[in-house]
């Protein structure tokens, strides 16, 4: 049995407030005009996004978008991450494409594939918004390893990169080398990232 707290109206009586209220009709038309909206978004994004997706599919992904590649739990051929670098390079494509790229990438991982995604961070660094710089550097923490921790605490002391390098400190707690567990030490009084460190400390602490 399901009890409701005080105070608290459940979805049925919130309608048959807004009813008896006569507040409905607005809210129905509301609603229904940001579920077209919503659809017309979707819409336009398939659109821009169609290049792409007939691209991953001949690569041998079966997917409507790049997003649907985050949260799959298939193996996917090679040429499938060769795709996404490839199309993440085109300026033509929105925002949010780029952002379901970066974000399959990350998922992915790319490790054979670490130059074209530093060069891809590094040379678009200050021409992406600054979320989708945050998820470029998503996709660079997940390929990373120690055969490339040189260039992850490059960029993760990079001050001029500000929060965009929360990213990579995964990869430097990964790492056994202990150049990053310094760099860790001495980012902790970094006035941008340091609470992100100090944070994730706490964190390990409370799992121990």
């Amino acid at each position: 049995m399901t009890t409701k707290r005080k105070g608290y109206m459940t979805l049925a009586e919130h309608h048959a407030q807004m009813k008896a209220d006569g507040k409905w009709d607005e809210y129905v038309a509301r609603r229904t005009q940001q579920d077209v909206a919503r659809q017309k978004l979707r819409d336009k994004m398939a659109i821009a996004e169609a290049p792409l997706v007939a691209a991953l599919k001949a690569a041998g992904a079966n997917v409507n978008s790049a997003w649907d590649l985050i949260d799959s739990q298939e193996v996917f051929p090679d040429g499938v991450i060769l795709t996404l670098l490839e199309h993440v390079k085109k300026p033509t494509y929105p925002d949010e494409v780029r952002e379901g790229i970066l974000r399959a990438l990350a998922a992915l991982g790319a490790r054979d594939h670490w130059n074209e995604l530093i060069e891809f961070f590094e040379a678009n660094s200050l021409s992406l918004p600054p979320d989708r710089r945050y998820v470029a550097a998503l996709a660079l923490a997940g390929a990373a390893d120690d055969s490339v921790i040189d260039d992850v605490m490059r960029l993760a002391s990079d001050s001029s990169l500000g929060n965009d390098r929360a990213p990579l400190l995964l990869p430097l707690l990964r790492s056994k080398d202990p150049r990053a567990k310094m760099l860790l030490l001495m980012l902790r009084d970094d006035p941008v990232i340091g609470k992100e460190i100090k944070m994730i400390r706490r964190l390990e602490r409370q799992l121990v």
